[in-house]
């Protein structure tokens, strides 16, 4: 299916996932249908199993390794931790449950993510759009996730580590990655900004506001899940990285 800009211009579907790379705003003047957000979900569910492939054997040191240095854990209970761990990542059932946890946290990821800008649009801004088009600006915007991917997994791989940043953490010492300072610096990220950036826009032609209030929107949740993100974290003895 084809949809219609506001000049004139028809776009497919995959020409909106190229073009958000390069003009955004033209993209979401002619959001029309679900595929704008279901297509484009599909591909970063795609793109996100194949990452979790690639990445799975560092991914499972990192957890052993935050495991092992959490006070929070007594020793004997690390023991049993790392050994089902262990179990877990082997065989084909722990390649079909990371596949299903993909599948799940991103499509709910999506939901929440754009509920809350249709919230923030529509009852505190006083917009008007459909639920479905805060997602489909969501989903295209998130696309940025596949170079952030490619280039933290290269950066990975050639590293040996999952321990990577596109952000001003790379100033930093890893060690004090639990710490308000070190959250707040890695949010300042190349690609996070990417998609904010886009997000902000796709807000801003949904509901004709202006870039402020786009921003502001869409910068808000931002930090919000930083601060959730810090919380839980800290809860949890840095297990979350």
């Amino acid at each position: 299916m084809e949809e219609t800009t506001s000049n004139g211009e028809k776009m497919s579907v995959l020409n909106k996932m190229i073009n958000v790379f390069t003009n955004p705003a033209k993209v979401f003047a002619s959001l029309d249908s679900y595929k704008d957000w279901l297509i484009p979900i599909l591909v970063i569910i795609v793109v996100a199993t194949g990452r979790q492939l690639v990445m799975q054997d560092l991914e499972i040191d990192a957890v052993k390794e935050r495991i092992t240095r959490n006070e929070q854990i007594p020793e004997e209970q690390k023991t049993a931790i790392l050994e089902k761990i262990d179990q877990d990542s082997q065989g084909t059932f722990s390649i079909i449950k990371s596949i299903g946890g993909i599948v799940i946290m991103t499509f709910l990821f999506a939901a929440i993510v754009a509920g809350l800008y249709f919230f923030t649009g529509n009852i505190i801004f006083g917009g008007s759009t459909s639920y479905a088009n805060m997602l489909s600006v969501y989903a295209l915007g998130s696309l940025i996730f596949i170079p952030e991917h490619i280039v933290k997994t290269a950066l990975a791989l050639s590293k040996g580590s999952t321990t990577v940043y596109t952000s001003l953490a790379i100033l930093l010492d890893p060690a004090e990655s639990s710490t308000l300072f070190f959250t707040l610096a890695n949010a300042i990220d190349v690609f996070s900004l990417w998609k904010l950036a886009v997000w902000a826009i796709g807000f801003g032609i949904v509901y004709k506001f202006n870039q402020t209030k786009s921003w502001i929107a869409v910068g808000f949740w931002y930090l919000v899940g930083i601060f959730v993100f810090y919380g839980l974290n800290t809860l949890t003895g840095g297990m979350l990285g």
